[in-house]
C-alpha cells in the first residue's frame, strides 16, 4: 500500500514537473507571442495613424469674372491661372485654400478662403449699387471699406442679414469716425468675419479694429505691427488661417497661442531672426505655406503630427528635406523654385503624398524614380525643371488630376496621353507660342481644362510671366474701387 501511495506521490510529481515545464514552455511561446503581437499593433497604430487624417479632396473649379487667379496656400501668388477678359480659368483647390484673384483695372482684387458649398465654379462679380461689395455665385462674399463714405453710407443701408453672410471684410486707409460707425455695425452682426487690414497708418486704429472682431481668417499687410499684438488673443481664438507678411513676423509669438489655427501662410520668415515663432505649440496646423524664406532645414518645424499640407516657395537656401518623413499625414508638398534642392531620396519614403510641386534642379533619375512609386498623385507642377528632357513618366499616375508646367521644353505628345486628366496650366509665353500643339491637345482632351498661367518676377533667372502693367501697378493691393 505504501508502495503504490509513494508510486502515486512520484506519478503526482512527475506530472506537475511535466506540466510545470510545459506550462513554461508555453509561457514563452505566449510571451513571444505577445511580442509579436504588440510589435505587430505598434506598425499598424502607425499605419493607422497616417490614414487617419482626412484625405484631402482636390478640385479642379472654374473662375469667371477675373483675369488672373492663383491659389496662395499653394503659390503665394507666384503662379496662377490666366484668362482674357469674359473668359473662363480654371485651378486646383480644397477646402480651405486662400485664393487670390486680380480683375480689370475698373474691376477689383481679392481673397477668396474656398468652401466646398461654393461647388465647382466661382462667378465672381461686382455689386452694381456698390463697387466695393464683391459677389460670389450672386452671393455676397466680401466688403471693401476706406475712406469712401459713400461706401459706408452703403453699409449703413445695408441690413443685418447681409452683414451677417459676409466671408472677408477689406480695411484700408480708413480714419473718418463714420467707417468705426460701419466697422461697429458689421462687428455686431457678423464678428467672426474674416478681416484683411492693410495701407492703415494709425497702430492704435488697427488694435482697435481688431478688437471689435474675433475673425476665423486674418490676413495683414503692408503694417507694421509691435508687441500690442499679442495683447488681442483672446480675440483670435477662433482664428484658422492667418496670412503675415515679412514686416510682422518679429511679432509673430501670437501665433503660438491660437488653439484653432489650421493654416499658417508666411513670407520672408527668416528662422534665424524670427525666433518667436514656434510651430510645436501648433498642433492642430494642417496646411503650412513659407515662401522666400532663407530657411536651410525644416528641422526648426519641430513635430507637427497634423500637418497635411507643406508649400516651400523659392527658399533659395533650402537643402535638407528629411523631416518631411516624420509628417504621417503628409498629402501636399510643394519645393518650387527651391534652386539648391538637389537630395530628394526622402521623397520615396512618403507613401501619403497627393500633390507635389518638384524643384529647379530635380534630375530625370529622381523624377522617373518618384513617380514610379507614387502612382496615385493627384497633382504634379513643373516648374522651370530644365533637367527634365522626358516626362512619360507622368502616364503612369492613373489618378492624375492636375499638371502644371513651364519653364522648361514640353513634349505636348506626352500630355495628349494624360487620359482623364481634369486640369493643365501651361507657362504663359510656352501657351501663345505653341498655338497648333495646344490646339491639338484641347481636340485630345476635350474634357480637360487646358489653360495659360504665370505670376510674379521667380527666381533663379528665368520668368514665368510679367504680370499686366495694371496689376504690377498696384501690386498687392486689394482694389475693389471702380
Amino acid at each position: 500500500m505504501e508502495r503504490r501511495w509513494l508510486a502515486l506521490k512520484n506519478s503526482a510529481r512527475n506530472s506537475a514537473n511535466y506540466i510545470n515545464q510545459k506550462l513554461n514552455i508555453m509561457k514563452r511561446i505566449s510571451l513571444s507571442s505577445n511580442l509579436k503581437t504588440i510589435a505587430a499593433v505598434i506598425v499598424f497604430c502607425s499605419v493607422l495613424f497616417s490614414c487617419s487624417q482626412e484625405k484631402k479632396d482636390l478640385k479642379v473649379i472654374t473662375v469667371s469674372g477675373c483675369v488672373f487667379i492663383d491659389n496662395v496656400s499653394m503659390h503665394n501668388a507666384k503662379f496662377g491661372s490666366l484668362s482674357d477678359s469674359g473668359e473662363t480659368s480654371a485651378l486646383l483647390v480644397s477646402e480651405g485654400d486662400l485664393l487670390l484673384a486680380f480683375g480689370e483695372p475698373d474691376g477689383f482684387i481679392g481673397y477668396i478662403m474656398y468652401r466646398e458649398e461654393f461647388g465647382l465654379h466661382l462667378e465672381i462679380t461686382i455689386d452694381s449699387t456698390a463697387p466695393g461689395i464683391l459677389r460670389i455665385n450672386d452671393k455676397i462674399h466680401s466688403l471693401y471699406l476706406d475712406n469712401d463714405t459713400e461706401l459706408s453710407e452703403r453699409i449703413g443701408e445695408m441690413n443685418s442679414e447681409d452683414l451677417a453672410v459676409l466671408d472677408l471684410l477689406y480695411v484700408s486707409d480708413v480714419t473718418g469716425e463714420d467707417d468705426i460707425a460701419a466697422l461697429n455695425m458689421i462687428a455686431e452682426a457678423n464678428p467672426g468675419i474674416g478681416l484683411s487690414l492693410e495701407n492703415i497708418d494709425s497702430l492704435e486704429l488697427v488694435y482697435e479694429i481688431l478688437s471689435m472682431f474675433h475673425p476665423t481668417c486674418l490676413i495683414i499687410m503692408d503694417i507694421d505691427l509691435d508687441s500690442r499684438i499679442s495683447d488681442l488673443t483672446a480675440n483670435f481664438e477662433n482664428l484658422e488661417l492667418v496670412l503675415l507678411g515679412e514686416e510682422n513676423l518679429e511679432v509673430g509669438d501670437f501665433l503660438n497661442e491660437l488653439p484653432k489655427l489650421k493654416s499658417l501662410i508666411l513670407g520672408g520668415w527668416d528662422p534665424g531672426e524670427s525666433n518667436h515663432i514656434q510651430f510645436e505649440k501648433m498642433s492642430g496646423l494642417e496646411s503650412l505655406t513659407i515662401a522666400e524664406s532663407n530657411i536651410e532645414s525644416l528641422d526648426v518645424l519641430g513635430d507637427l503630427k497634423k500637418l497635411s499640407s507643406l508649400y516651400l516657395i523659392m527658399c533659395d537656401d533650402l537643402r535638407d528635406i528629411s523631416k518631411v518623413k516624420t509628417f504621417p499625414g503628409l498629402q501636399c508638398l510643394s519645393l518650387m523654385d527651391c534652386d539648391t534642392l538637389t537630395e530628394l531620396s526622402v521623397l520615396k519614403e512618403i507613401p501619403s503624398l497627393l500633390w507635389l510641386s518638384f524643384p529647379l534642379e530635380t534630375s530625370q533619375a529622381d523624377f522617373d524614380d518618384i513617380l514610379t512609386l507614387h502612382t496615385s498623385l493627384q497633382g504634379v507642377e513643373l516648374l522651370g525643371c530644365e533637367n527634365l528632357t522626358d516626362i512619360s513618366s507622368l502616364t503612369r499616375l492613373q489618378k492624375l488630376k492636375a499638371l502644371t508646367i513651364g519653364g522648361m521644353e514640353i513634349d505636348y505628345k506626352t500630355l495628349q496621353q494624360l487620359e482623364g486628366i481634369e486640369l493643365i496650366v501651361i507657362e504663359e509665353e510656352s501657351f501663345s507660342a505653341a498655338g497648333d500643339e495646344i490646339a491639338a491637345l484641347k481636340e485630345a482632351l476635350p474634357g480637360a481644362q487646358i489653360v495659360p498661367g504665370g505670376g510674379f518676377c521667380m527666381g533663379s533667372g528665368w520668368i514665368l510671366l510679367i504680370l499686366p502693367v495694371f496689376l504690377l501697378a498696384f501690386g498687392y493691393r486689394r482694389f475693389i474701387r471702380n
